[in-house]
């Protein structure tokens, strides 16, 4: 390139100068060398030559840098998931323990039929249906470490009736809803008929984002399943009239081992009340990521939440 500069005296010198693109096997420069010659003259074709070799290894030093600090952060979280992955690992396996004793031990007593007051026959049921409780949230608890750790899943695709696996699902919770004087509304008519999708991977989905809205929603509350249909999808959205999210809660909602900020305790004996592992919306996105649609989510603090995905309708 040739410019022109003003000299000390007024007049003016043409001076040349060499641009040399930073870039590293043909991918967009990273910036570019620019040398410029402080007398007159041309630059020599081996000083062309030098210009391009000298960019070309400082793109590569550049390049090398941005590798090495990507490769260490990479390796420091997963340092850090796999630190409480194992930490979560050991709490899960120390919390079976102990429901799996008690059921143990009531069934030796209903075996042996020493109980012979009807009270305590039913006292002991009762524990025995707490316990199977337990140990069937932390299988899912489980089931949600593995599908939050992976980036994909292998489903197996069929017909799923989708007011059927919204009635699913509020069975399932339905004990938990009563106990906590939460309503339950399902809005999904008979004509929203089928989506596409593996129905079981779908109820442990639509589990995970109603377990995370009993945990932050008050007792008394209301939480909302409703499925639309289009001419192509079908959308469903779970709201709820809980405490809603920040910003920033939104932007980590789907990090792993992300606990939400303290709710409201409820002042029923739930299982759901404390704040949980982390696990239950980054599996939800693996499984609805595996399903070939994202999990949208609406809200601000104090008013509620709102979780929305589509699926192709069939």
């Amino acid at each position: 390139r040739f410019f022109s500069q003003i000299d000390k005296e007024g007049g003016f010198i043409t001076r040349t100068m060499v641009c040399a693109p930073l870039s590293v096997r043909e991918r967009s420069p990273l910036g570019a060398v620019q040398v410029l010659n402080k007398t007159t003259g041309l630059f020599e074709p081996e000083d062309l030559e030098f210009v391009v070799q000298f960019a070309n290894q400082v793109a590569l030093a550049i390049e090398n840098a941005q590798l090495y600090e990507a490769v260490t952060l990479r390796s420091h979280q997963l340092e850090m998931v796999n630190s409480k992955k194992n930490e979560i690992m050991d709490v899960l396996a120390s919390q079976l323990r102990e429901p799996v004793r008690s059921i143990g031990t009531s069934a030796e007593l209903l075996g042996s039929g020493a109980l012979n007051d009807g009270l305590m026959v039913e006292q002991t049921c009762l524990n025995l249906t707490t316990n199977v409780q337990r140990i069937s949230k932390l299988i899912a608890d489980f089931r949600n470490l593995s599908f939050a750790t992976t980036t994909k899943l292998s489903i197996e695709t069929s017909r799923c009736q989708v007011e059927a696996l919204l009635s699913s699902v509020h069975a399932s919770f339905d004990p938990i809803l009563r106990e906590r004087d939460l309503s339950l509304h399902i809005e999904c008519s008979s004509t929203v008929g089928c989506c596409e999708g593996d129905a079981n991977l779908l109820h442990t989905a639509l589990s995970n984002l109603m377990a995370n809205a009993i945990r932050n929603t008050p007792d008394g509350g209301s939480i909302t399943l409703r499925a639309l249909r289009s001419e192509t999808l079908i959308s469903i959205e779970l709201i709820d009239s809980g405490k809603g999210m920040s910003t920033n809660e939104i932007v980590h909602a789907f990090d792993r081992f992300e606990q939400a900020s303290p709710v409201n305790p409820s002042v029923k004996p739930y299982s759901f009340k404390s704040q949980g592992l982390g696990l239950g919306l980054p599996a939800t996105r693996t499984i609805l990521h595996s399903h070939g649609t994202a999990l949208e989510i609406r809200s601000s603090e104090g008013k509620g939440a709102t979780f929305s995905f589509s699926l192709p309708a069939c």
